[in-house]
């Protein structure tokens, strides 16, 4: 839909003079690496397209291709010249002279643009190298962090240091890493145009491409990672950086997206405040998360499940919970839900069962039997984080049916939970702490069972 031109959305038509448009926009990305009317969301890009809201080109674009661009994304498309007229206007004749010049001058022309490609490339891996080096060296301080820490415990331990002295040297490690991420500097309007670029050209030319992508997102994790920045988190969707993954998600061939891409989006995602939710949200990137799903690196699959459940309890706690969740729409356009649920009944790993029927927990109205029974076992989790988002997860199940309600609330269940509470605190310290979870756990589900809803009958 971004390469529609503005009488497919203002009048339902296209014609060969729409193909013109589409050539226009692609030619101008070739020229500046960014879609013309690319926006933050797809409603804004079609609404820049219908009204022809372009940006000013580059002072590298002569004016008499500029005159010529202009034309072929023209709103009005019976002012756009046809492939014919192009051809035959007196800059395109110029161009045509010019590549057919076999003189020395053109020789030399050609030989210094070589040589300034060559600079380049030297360049660009000069960069890709000083890259390398700062993520070795994190990977040092990282390492010498660990080292510090254990010491200090070892001291704690062996020399009689107060637990207090032990914990303020670890918030000092802690601290020091924290500065760590402020010398990964981010261009974050540089990035986002990398991030843009499609990709064209040799294997070669294609291949530095996806290393520059891959170098950008290994930065943004770096500087991110289980880091409370909000402030940043909004440039990173402001500049585009968020929208560009999301496309690279939908469009690019599964076998060219990386963990770095797929751990960059993960860490816009979370840790994160609603502004920066729903922002995410406002971007429909549902379709894209879900595509990558189907990939077959395990850690890009938790990745994106990862950054799915973030987005959907965003949602989920801006929403009364008797009401839809906000993105049911767009995840069941998406096919969302099977595909989360396929990935839910695979059992393949601990993380991708317990986000995936999170997932669903928060966004299907009707009962899941296998879902409502795994929350009903996984809530006992040893997991602070698990065993909070599943309670919440259950107690909106339990608001959208009575039959939802009556499979979490069952004569089982009251078995279950009674003879949990009432089970002695004995045995090893691993089987206290476990009897301690147990009982825990099944005071969660009467806690979202019950919470702020009536129900006699249960009660």
């Amino acid at each position: 839909r971004y390469y529609f031109p503005p009488e497919a959305f203002t009048q339902n038509k296209m014609t060969q003079l729409s193909d013109i448009w589409a050539m226009g926009v692609i030619i101008i990305e070739m020229f500046t690496g960014i879609h013309p009317f690319i926006c933050q969301t797809e409603e804004e890009t079609i609404n820049k397209i219908k009204k022809c809201d372009i940006k000013p080109f580059p002072d590298y674009i002569d004016e008499q291709l500029k005159k010529v661009l202009l034309n072929m994304v023209d709103v009005d498309a019976d002012k756009r010249k046809n492939a014919s007229e192009i051809l035959k206007m007196e800059f395109m004749q110029l161009q045509v002279s010019i590549e057919n010049m076999n003189d020395a001058q053109s020789q030399n022309e050609k030989q210094q643009f070589i040589s300034q490609f060559q600079q380049l490339e030297i360049k660009l891996n000069e960069a890709q190298e000083r890259a390398k080096i700062a993520e070795e060296r994190a990977k040092n301080e990282e390492k010498r962090r660990k080292e510090v820490e254990a010491r200090l415990l070892q001291m704690g331990e062996g020399n009689n240091v107060s637990s207090s002295s032990v914990k303020n040297g670890q918030n000092d490690i802690e601290s020091k890493s924290e500065d760590l991420t402020l010398v990964v500097q981010l261009n974050y309007q540089k990035i986002a145009e990398d991030l843009n670029k499609p990709l064209f050209g040799d294997e070669r030319m294609k291949s530095q491409i996806l290393q520059q992508q891959k170098d950008h997102c290994i930065k943004i994790a770096q500087k991110y990672d289980k880091r409370e920045d909000n402030e940043g988190r909004l440039k990173l969707i402001n500049s585009g950086i968020a929208l560009s993954l999301i496309n690279i998600f939908e469009t690019q061939d599964l076998r060219t997206i990386t963990q770095p891409i797929s751990k960059a989006y993960f860490v816009i995602t979370a840790p994160a405040n609603e502004e920066v939710q729903q922002k995410l949200s406002k971007m429909n990137p549902f379709a894209g998360l879900v595509r990558i799903l189907g990939h077959s690196d395990h850690q890009i699959v938790e990745n994106s499940l990862g950054s799915l459940t973030n987005i959907i309890l965003g949602g989920a706690n801006s929403t009364p919970s008797a009401q839809y969740h906000p993105q049911y729409d767009e995840i069941i356009a998406c096919n969302g839900i099977s595909k989360i649920f396929e990935i839910f009944q695979r059992n393949e790993s601990k993380f991708q069962k317990s986000r995936s029927a999170i997932c669903i927990g928060e966004i299907d109205e009707f009962m899941r039997k296998d879902l409502i029974s795994y929350f009903k076992f996984i809530i006992c989790d040893p997991n602070d984080w698990i065993r909070n988002t599943v309670r919440i997860a259950l107690r909106g199940l339990a608001n959208n049916t009575v039959m939802n309600r009556r499979e979490i609330f069952s004569n089982d269940l009251l078995k279950s939970i009674t003879s949990n509470i009432r089970q002695p605190i004995e045995g090893s310290d691993e089987r206290k702490n476990e009897i301690k979870l147990q009982c825990e756990g099944s005071c969660m589900i009467l806690y979202a069972l019950f919470y702020d809803g009536q129900d006699n009958e249960g009660r």
